[in-house]
């Protein structure tokens, strides 16, 4: 095909407009010039739009600042890393502090008292108190503005692998390799002496905590068992995980992590089957299944609208699920296996740790690494992040538990 000599070449300078801009080309005419460009359909002029944005002092960088709504996200991207270099800028700063804080995240504490492995972290709803599990057999809740260590409970008579906080914030539940989980009552930081403990287990299982004080706990023959957490009845039993994995030799693949929607309707499941599933809960059974992971899933999450599924996994990626669609976007940077994943408030981040002991923050809309945290000397365990999205907690073999935030 011949060249269309009307047509602007690589280094030319383009006039603002609805040609597509060439990738060293600058656009003319001013700051109108720009804003023409800013609302072509062509991704790339939009691009170098707000790259030639900055030269027009102030007004450029509103227009820059505008360009952090875009739909693409490339140019989002583009935007977001030109105003970080401005982030000494008050309003700049506030501007990225509201559009993704995590930009901004430093260590503002590290929490140590465990004497092994910190297995599991979570945060209150309000945002007040952090609890973690550890191998030391002990759970220690604090006070997660201060760091301060409010209470140590050693009922458990083995390592501690999970605790969870209900969405009332006053109900704590930990499982351990005693082959029980304890319910407690947690009021104002405290955990009076355990309400309930749910025995009968064969080996420690993953659990999430539902809206309607229950609990969904995976069972020993690959179902979930969906409990009342007052009384510790079963409610339902969810059987139909076993179909997943028959075979000519009956092997079922454990059970390694679950999560639970907020309106509880839809339980998500991770297997070492490289498998998640998808439950709608009412009619107990499976509506979708995800295959594509590597390795076995290691940690499943819900995004708040319900329509993402993110997946972590041994084989050192993460997955965000489409669940209307079924497709999946796989997540590249971690370096060794993931072992937790969490989707914001806002449904806008993922967190992530993993055992490279990076903590990574990642646009779910994207896929895109937006911020990688470093400061651990072993493997991480378990993430969490506050419901504001202003806090990030994690757990580590290294004994500590890191607190992640702005400072004031």
């Amino acid at each position: 095909m011949t060249d269309n000599p009307h047509q602007p070449r690589e280094g030319d300078a383009v006039l603002g407009g609805q040609t597509p801009v060439p990738t060293s080309g600058a656009v003319l005419g001013g700051i109108e010039g720009i804003e023409k460009c800013l609302a072509s359909a062509i991704v790339e002029a939009r691009v170098t739009a707000i790259s030639e944005a900055i030269k027009y002092g102030e007004p450029g960088w509103e227009l820059v600042i505008q360009s952090l709504k875009d739909k693409s996200g490339q140019v989002r991207k583009v935007a977001e890393r030109l105003l970080y270099r401005k982030r000494t800028d008050p309003k700049v700063k506030r501007v990225l502090r509201e559009y993704n804080p995590s930009l901004f995240f430093e260590c503002l504490f590290t929490l140590t008292g465990h004497l092994d492995n910190v297995h599991s972290v979570a945060i209150s709803p309000d945002g007040q108190t952090l609890v973690s599990g550890s191998s030391d057999s002990t759970i220690k809740v604090w006070n997660l503005q201060t760091g301060r260590e409010i209470d140590t409970l050693t009922n458990h008579s083995n390592k501690v692998h999970s605790v969870a906080i209900g969405p009332d914030g006053e109900t704590l539940v930990s499982g351990s390799w005693d082959m029980t989980l304890k319910v407690w009552n947690l009021k104002k930081g405290r955990a009076i002496a355990p309400l309930r403990t749910l025995r009968g287990m064969v080996r420690p299982f993953p659990f999430a905590i539902g809206p309607e004080k229950t609990i969904a706990i995976g069972s020993s023959e690959n179902a979930i068992i969906i409990r009342d957490m007052k009384t510790g009845k079963v409610v339902q039993t969810l059987n139909q995980h076993n179909y997943l994995y028959s075979s000519p030799l009956r092997f079922f693949y454990p059970i390694n992590s679950l999560a639970i929607s907020l309106d509880g309707q839809t339980i998500v499941s991770g297997s070492s089957g490289r498998t998640v599933a998808v439950w709608d809960l009412p009619a107990e059974r499976i509506i979708r299944t995800f295959t594509g992971h590597l390795d076995k899933v290691s940690s499943v999450a819900i995004s708040p609208d319900g329509k993402n599924i993110v997946s972590g996994s041994w084989d050192k990626t993460i997955i965000v699920w489409d669940l209307q669609t079924g497709n999946g976007k796989r997540l590249n940077g971690h370096l060794d296996w993931v072992n937790s994943v969490v989707v914001s408030a806002n449904g806008k981040s993922i967190i992530s740790g993993s055992d490279d002991k990076l903590i990574k923050v990642w646009d779910l809309n994207t896929g895109r690494v937006m911020r990688t945290l470093t400061g651990h000397l072993d493997k991480v365990n378990s993430v969490a992040i506050s419901s504001n999205g202003k806090t990030i907690v994690s757990g580590s073999a290294d004994k500590t538990i890191k607190v992640w935030g702005m400072r004031s």
